[in-house]
């Protein structure tokens, strides 16, 4: 059974649950402290991954947990990223 976890609270984050229930993805909605995040499940181990100037409106994981996209706020239009998540950090490569 895959626990999936997608839901926004009143501290100004929206979260993930990876697909292996172990790690967290955490978007900030203020643009202030902006990007993308991740924590173990138990709260050890927080890096960000995405910083941005623009605003990210949404961060997923992939279905093997081995990387997350995300979409940007374009002027005209919205962008979506892919950013891979590797053991000791994050691979920039798209």
């Amino acid at each position: 059974m895959q626990r999936r976890i997608a839901a926004r609270d009143d501290r100004g984050f929206a979260t993930d649950l990876s697909p292996d229930g172990h790690m967290v993805l955490l978007l900030a909605l203020d643009p202030e402290r902006g990007g993308v995040w991740s924590v173990k499940k138990d709260g050890t181990d927080l890096r960000q991954h995405v910083r941005e100037t623009r605003r990210v409106l949404a961060a997923r994981w992939t279905e093997d947990g081995a990387s997350f996209y995300y979409l940007l706020q374009g002027a005209n239009v919205a962008e979506i990223r892919r950013a891979r998540v590797l053991p000791h950090g994050l691979d920039p490569s798209p």
